[in-house]
C-alpha cells in the first residue's frame, strides 16, 4: 500500500493509500483527520492497527496527538473499522446501528476478511452512539445518520471548513451497490449530499475510495440510475462488464429480499430483470463465469418456478 499525505482545507488531513486488496479488487482507501480547536476527529479505521499507527505517528510528529482523539465509523464495513482496536481508550462514535451490526456480525467479518486484516485486529465497538446527529458545536463538526450504501451510514460534517465526509456513499462507480441499500433512503441522502453542494453549505466532499468530489456529476449519475431502478429502465448499453455485473448484483439481492419478505410479485419482477442481465453478461463472460452464469439462471428459473405456483 503506497501512502500519500494530503491537505483539504486549513484542518483537513487526508491519508491515502493507494492499491488496497479489498476482496478481488484492488483499490484505493482513504482515512480522513480532522485538526479540531479542542480535538482531534479520525473518520474511519481502515482495516487494522497497523495502518492507524502509522497514521497516528504521523499526526504525533506534527504535534496533533496532545488533544483527545475522537474517532467516527462511518459504517460497518471492515476497511471502516478493523482499526478501532487501535483506539480502545478513546471516545469512538457511530450510529446506534453501526454499533448494533458490528456487534452482531463482527466475529464474522473477521473470519471473512482474515486475508484483509492489517494487524492484529480484534473488534471494538463503538462507545458512543447516536440516532440522528451529534454535534460538537465549539468544533463546527456534526455527525449524522445518512443511509445509503448501508442502513447505519453517517457522515460527518466540517461546517468551517465547507467540507463533507460521506464514507462510502460516493464510490468508485457511477453505479452504487445496493444489497444492503434501502432505495428511497439511497436518493434522499444524495439529495442532501447534492443540495449541501449546491447552496455552498459545503464545497468538497471527501471518500473513502474516490478523490475528493466538488461538484454533483457523480451525485447525478448515482441519482440517475437510481431514479430508474425500480422502474426497470437502466440504460445499460453504455455499461462496461463489470458495471453489468454490479447491476446484475443489485437486481439479484434485491429479488431474494423481496422473495424472504412475502413480496412474491417484487420477487418475480425483480428476478425476470436479474435472469435478462445474465443473457447480456453471457457474450463477454470468460469459460469460468460462462459457467457460473449457467448455474445461476438455473437457480433463478427455480425460484420462479416456485414464486409463480
Amino acid at each position: 500500500m503506497d501512502l500519500e499525505i494530503i491537505t483539504v482545507g486549513s484542518r483537513g488531513i487526508l491519508f491515502h493509500y493507494s492499491d488496497v486488496k479489498m476482496d478481488s479488487l484492488n483499490e484505493p482507501v482513504n482515512i480522513y483527520v480532522i485538526n479540531g480547536k479542542n480535538h482531534l476527529f479520525i473518520c474511519d479505521t481502515h482495516l487494522g492497527p497497523d495502518v492507524m499507527k502509522e497514521v497516528v505517528s504521523y499526526l504525533d510528529e506534527q504535534g496533533m496527538t496532545s488533544k483527545p482523539i475522537i474517532v467516527f465509523n462511518s459504517h460497518y464495513d471492515p476497511d471502516h473499522v478493523f482499526g478501532n482496536c487501535f483506539f480502545k481508550d478513546e471516545l469512538i462514535i457511530s450510529h446506534s446501528k453501526c454499533r448494533s451490526l458490528l456487534e452482531t456480525k463482527g466475529e464474522e467479518l473477521l473470519e471473512q476478511f482474515e486475508k484483509l486484516k492489517k494487524g492484529n485486529v480484534e473488534i471494538v465497538l463503538p462507545n458512543v452512539v447516536f440516532e440522528k446527529r451529534i454535534s460538537f458545536e465549539d468544533e463546527g463538526i456534526e455527525f449524522l445518520h445518512t443511509p445509503a450504501h448501508t442502513e447505519d451510514s453517517s457522515s460527518c460534517i466540517d461546517y468551517p471548513e465547507k467540507i463533507l465526509f460521506a464514507g462510502d456513499n460516493i464510490l468508485l462507480e457511477p453505479l452504487p451497490y445496493l444489497d444492503r441499500s434501502d432505495v428511497a433512503e439511497f436518493k434522499e441522502t444524495l439529495e442532501f449530499y447534492k443540495s449541501l453542494l449546491l447552496s455552498g453549505k459545503i464545497e468538497q466532499i471527501v471518500t473513502t475510495h474516490t478523490d475528493i468530489v466538488t461538484d454533483t456529476k457523480q451525485i447525478d449519475e448515482l441519482l440517475n440510475y437510481l431514479e430508474n431502478y425500480n422502474s426497470f429502465t437502466v440504460d445499460i448499453s453504455n455499461y462496461s462488464f463489470r458495471y453489468k455485473l454490479i447491476h446484475y448484483n443489485n437486481l439479484s439481492e434485491h429479488a431474494k429480499q423481496f422473495q424472504e419478505k412475502g413480496n412474491n410479485q417484487q420477487a418475480i419482477d425483480f428476478s425476470k430483470a436479474a435472469f435478462s442481465m445474465l443473457t447480456e453478461l453471457e457474450p463477454e463472460a470468460t469459460e469460468d463465469l460462462l459457467k457460473q452464469i449457467v448455474a445461476e439462471k438455473e437457480r433463478i428459473k427455480t425460484a420462479l418456478s416456485e414464486l409463480e405456483e
